[in-house]
């Protein structure tokens, strides 16, 4: 990603419809971004998380899964690999271990197969605003760690905004 305050850029957010994706937000819509290699998808959902957290509605979080994408079927080291990504980054952004610390103590107890479900929740629970979780790189996820990923967000959709991201 560019940084901002160092290299020559366009602004992340005129590139897209900045209106449309906060309506999505709004209506606790889930949504996909989608462009070529190197086209600054990821700068622009640094940006749109560091916008969100500036205008003080919701809690936003970036987080980069790539990593798991190592573990291709194996769904535990996926999840567990994600949700610690997740938590890093929560710390690196927000500057909150809660997410890191319910791991240590609950998450590493829990099934993959709820784990992120029940990491999430947790986040959405303990936070005064309502969650936006962008994830980065999930199409390199392969096989039975997508499929999780998939299901478990799908899992914790009727809990939203209260006790699972709202968007």
């Amino acid at each position: 990603p560019i940084r901002q305050h160092r290299h020559y850029h366009i602004d992340p957010l005129s590139r897209i419809d900045w209106e449309e994706i906060q309506m999505l937000v709004d209506q606790d819509e889930y949504f996909v971004l989608h462009a070529p290699r190197q086209t600054g998808k990821t700068t622009t959902l640094l940006s749109m998380m560091e916008t969100l957290n500036q205008a003080g509605e919701y809690t936003a979080l970036y987080a980069n899964i790539e990593a798991a994408q190592a573990a291709r079927n194996d769904v535990n080291e996926g999840i567990g690999g994600l949700c610690e990504s997740i938590a890093s980054r929560a710390w690196a952004h927000l500057k909150t271990k809660a997410l890191t610390e319910w791991l240590e103590q609950k998450g590493r107890l829990i099934s993959p197969r709820d784990r992120l479900t029940q990491l999430l929740s947790y986040w959405s629970e303990v936070t005064d605003k309502p969650c936006v979780l962008f994830l980065d790189e999930v199409d390199a996820l392969v096989g039975d760690t997508l499929i999780s990923l998939l299901r478990q967000i799908r899992a914790g959709y009727d809990k939203r905004p209260a006790a699972f991201p709202q968007s």
